[in-house]
């Protein structure tokens, strides 16, 4: 199986034995467009006996998704969740895997793939 990064980051992924194996960002970044919109409100209390304060509710809408390759035998891509949630049919899309970070918090690797 081969993979392709089409996400701007290399990935690093922890194997079974406990060694590493990076995929280098290719050429080509796969992008959703996106938008989000306001479609209503909640009134929600934040302590007792205050005034309810509002928050709005926004709703989500995937658009084009340019730099995605057409499916190929034995290749797997590897997308943003954004990019892979905008194509709910593609079995040949990858999402980078549980994260593994730092002290700092940064993300250095991640176990493998969430189909």
């Amino acid at each position: 199986m081969d993979f392709i990064n089409l996400t701007p980051h290399e990935v690093t992924v922890v194997t079974k034995d406990g060694s590493k194996v990076s995929f280098p960002p290719s050429e080509n970044v796969a992008r959703v467009e996106y938008r989000e919109e306001v479609i209503g409100d909640y009134d929600a209390p934040v302590n007792d006996g205050e005034t309810p304060k509002k928050f709005e509710v926004f709703k989500s809408y995937f658009g084009t998704i340019n730099n995605l390759p057409e499916p190929r035998d034995g290749v797997r891509y590897i997308v943003s969740r954004m990019c892979a949630n905008a194509c709910p049919d593609r079995h040949d899309l990858v999402v980078p895997g549980p994260s593994i970070r730092d002290a700092d918090g940064v993300i250095t690797a991640c176990y493998g793939f969430f189909a």
